[in-house]
């Protein structure tokens, strides 16, 4: 039976190529959607988010939706997301949710930082 999860991340976007799929690219959505797939028995996997990255941009709380049909408890999916993504996309929390849930739709804000180093050298 499908249910559909809520999935919070966070993300270290250094190395990726943003969070959307991109041919040819490594991102963020496309590592986390694999993994998803892999857990769902090898069935697709597609993932709504309130909210992209561009390249090289971190998330503090990234919020996710998407269908699932594996049986697994919500605890023990977050702890398969650990052990299969890299260390620089971490699941912050995984829980079931209504099936009118919408993580673009249901967002109630988005906040943004922007750090920029005005320093004369430049940080590494």
């Amino acid at each position: 039976m499908s249910r559909r999860i809520r999935l919070d991340l966070a993300y270290d976007g250094t190395d990726y190529a943003g969070w959307q799929v991109q041919l040819g690219q490594i991102t963020v959505q496309s590592l986390v959607e694999a993994a998803l797939t892999r857990l769902n028995g090898k069935r697709a996997v597609s993932i709504r988010v309130a909210g992209r990255t561009d390249a090289g941009v971190h998330a503090r709380q990234q919020v996710c939706d998407f269908m699932f049909d594996g049986g697994a408890s919500d605890d023990d999916l977050a702890h398969a997301l650990r052990h299969m993504l890299p260390p620089a996309i971490r699941p912050l929390a995984v829980r079931g949710v209504s099936g009118e849930f919408n993580a673009r739709k249901s967002a109630r804000g988005k906040h943004y930082r922007y750090r920029l180093d005005r320093s004369r050298y430049g940080s590494p």
